[in-house]
């Protein structure tokens, strides 16, 4: 993404325990059948010819319910000259409709990072379109909750707060439910606390400054510990409580440096963290939460065409674990969790353009050219290819 168009689409499939659900470049969503990987005929959202643009944070699935958001030029298309315009969805999986009266939400600006769900709650990051006022992002809390099971005198305003800071965003918000704070990494270098208390009249910010922007999520490590990386490749932690007065502590323990810079989400597995680089040094690292120390299991570089894309992704496969790694201008290249030596390749001839999504001995993926394929883990041959802007079985 540079300053003046976003281009690429990050987001990758999600699935329910039936259908997939898949965002195209061309700003829509399309559903899958698990069983046999045909498009379910009749399913988009939206359904009129204007896109919700491009899909960058991940998509949410909650109890029947898509939440997502996509941005562009409000009619569809690339934002141009920084006047974009993210929209916010929430669709029930079943029909394709939207779960609120007014459709979707639409806000001024963008939504690079993703959305999180808590307690019929949505929360978002939006970076403004003009930043010349002090205000580089307003932090969203929107009711999630379903309109048609409401009153008409039970309607209220979908927007519940926004909350402004400074600093532009990237990543996505986590929540701590104990202690009722958002927490989230700004392209400042700051790791925020904000208060979301439904009681507070006054949301109270804590921050620690990590002296690098942080582009990828906080990663929740268990017993109120988060680690975070920045792009000068620093890994850290802190432990997060209120004291008896309800103020924000916030304990910052160790620091590891990496080799490159910590751009995606890392995935966690008990007491281990698996993540990428964005020069293709793929690392396991091992977190004790009693000693309050992080260090390096193994770490493996990688150098294959292009840039790690999206994060990586851990899942079992034959009583072994393993990592997908995708380079978006080549491959998803497979490892052994335990070890870090290479396992295999899914070569992909148009590249790859988001996380893998892997479930029921398949691993799904989307490449640049639009197309949404399906490859079996056994043999790593392709299974199924759609290609979502002609709309059709690829040629």
């Amino acid at each position: 993404m540079n300053e003046m168009e976003h281009k690429g689409n990050w987001s990758p499939p999600v699935a329910d325990e039936g259908y997939i659900f898949v965002p195209s470049n061309e700003g829509f969503i399309n559903k899958f059948f698990k069983d046999d990987g045909a498009r379910v005929s009749g399913w988009q959202y939206p359904q009129s010819e204007n896109s919700l643009g491009s899909f960058y944070g991940h998509m949410v699935l909650n109890d029947g319910v898509l939440f997502g958001s996509g941005y562009g030029n409000g009619e569809g298309k690339r934002c141009q000259n920084r006047k974009c315009i993210s929209n916010i969805f929430a669709i029930d999986v079943e029909s394709s409709q939207s779960i609120w009266m007014e459709g979707m939400l639409k806000v001024d600006g963008s939504i690079v990072g993703g959305l999180v769900s808590h307690e019929n709650i949505i929360y978002f990051t939006v970076n403004t379109n003009d930043s010349s006022s002090g205000v580089g992002s307003h932090i969203y809390a929107v009711d999630a909750t379903s309109d048609y099971d409401k009153k008409l005198g039970d309607l209220t305003n979908r927007i519940l707060w926004k909350q402004p800071i400074e600093s532009k965003v990237f990543s996505t918000p986590i929540i701590d439910g104990e202690n009722n704070i958002l927490i989230l990494g700004l392209l400042d270098g700051q790791i925020m606390l904000l208060d979301i208390s439904t009681d507070s009249k006054k949301r109270s910010i804590t921050s620690i400054d990590t002296g690098f922007p942080v582009v990828s999520s906080v990663i929740d490590v268990g017993e109120g510990n988060y680690c975070y990386g920045n792009i000068n490749g620093q890994m850290g932690c802190i432990t997060v409580s209120r004291n008896s007065q309800g103020i924000f502590d916030i304990e910052q323990w160790n620091e590891l440096q990496l080799d490159g810079w910590i751009w995606s989400s890392a995935e966690r597995d008990d007491r281990n963290l698996y993540l990428v680089t964005l020069s293709g040094w793929v690392y396991r690292l091992d977190i004790d939460i009693p000693s309050k120390s992080i260090d390096i299991n193994w770490k493996k570089e990688l150098k294959f065409d292009g840039k790690p894309i999206g994060g990586l992704t851990l899942y079992s496969w034959r009583n072994r674990n393993l990592l997908a790694v995708p380079f978006d201008n080549d491959k998803v290249i497979t490892l052994d969790a335990m070890t870090g030596s290479i396992d295999g390749e899914f070569p992909l001839k148009e590249g790859v353009q988001s996380k893998p999504l892997i479930i029921d001995n398949l691993m799904y993926v989307l490449d640049e050219k639009n197309n949404f394929q399906s490859f079996s883990l056994g043999d790593r041959s392709l299974i199924k290819c759609f290609n979502l802007k002609d709309m059709k079985v690829c040629d």
